[in-house]
């Protein structure tokens, strides 16, 4: 939404009076605010053509000039870019410049959509609750209900809506707990029986074995031994799959 010539005044600053309303003494750019550091480019195939191809010259040499200056500036800045499009069906279609593509591309690293790591959405879910509990100075914690819920739903907003709906949940729930109603619909009205006979494998075996647990462990009101004994495993298996699904003691106490 930026004007491309406004784009460029914020990467590689400008010197004063380069055009209207720019300040008398001049500005430095991005690139220059980050010599001898990291340049982060968030959704970098939203760059206009034209812009990849002046950070493209700045890539090749980490040089440039102001813009409206003729004073070369050297910088040493590494340049960390991320994309949730595939940034090589662009350069196919045309929308991405494949020169800029191939400089970019020295070492890829591709992180799996939420949906991907099932493992992480839990330990994420508990990091997003102690935040926003200390952002409005409460104490709410998860029923494990809400694992049940939060673990299969596919998540199609990643690791952005995941914080949403928590914030959702703080905000909504009175009680101290995170009940099934202070979640979106969308995550309301999931059957778990049907979750774990249509969806993947991993997936079902996912919510079955957390179901499970944190039905063990609400009937033990929270000890482990207890539950281990009644699921038929050990209480080093119990600790691993609770440390799996970043399960907590606390949730349980008193429920039994």
């Amino acid at each position: 939404a930026i004007p491309e010539s406004l784009l460029e005044a914020e990467f590689f600053g400008y010197e004063g009076g380069s055009f209207t309303d720019a300040r008398k003494e001049g500005k430095p750019g991005l690139l220059e605010t980050a010599d001898n550091g990291t340049l982060f480019l968030e959704e970098v195939d939203s760059l206009p053509l034209g812009m990849q191809a002046k950070l493209l010259r700045f890539l090749q040499a980490q040089e440039f000039y102001r813009l409206g200056g003729n004073k070369l500036i050297r910088v040493d800045v590494r340049v960390i870019a991320a994309s949730n499009q595939d940034l090589e069906a662009l350069v196919n279609a045309r929308q991405f410049r494949p020169d800029f593509f191939y400089r970019l591309n020295v070492l890829r690293i591709f992180v799996p959509p939420l949906r991907g790591r099932i493992e992480d959405i839990i330990p994420l879910a508990h990091v997003s609750l102690d935040r926003f509990n200390a952002k409005y100075g409460l104490k709410k914690f998860m029923s494990p209900l809400i694992y049940r819920y939060i673990l299969d739903y596919p998540w199609p907003g990643n690791i952005r809506e995941l914080e949403n709906v928590m914030e959702r949940a703080v905000l909504l729930c009175g009680a101290g707990v995170s009940e099934s109603a202070h979640l979106p619909p969308a995550l309301q009205g999931r059957d778990f029986e049907d979750m774990e006979r249509h969806g993947s494998l991993d997936a079902a075996l996912n919510a079955l074995e957390l179901r499970l647990i944190t039905e063990a462990l609400t009937e033990a009101g929270g000890n482990m031994a207890k539950a281990a004994q009644q699921l038929g495993i050990t209480e080093r298996i119990m600790g691993l799959r609770m440390k799996k699904y970043a399960l907590h003691f606390k949730d349980f106490r008193g429920r039994n």
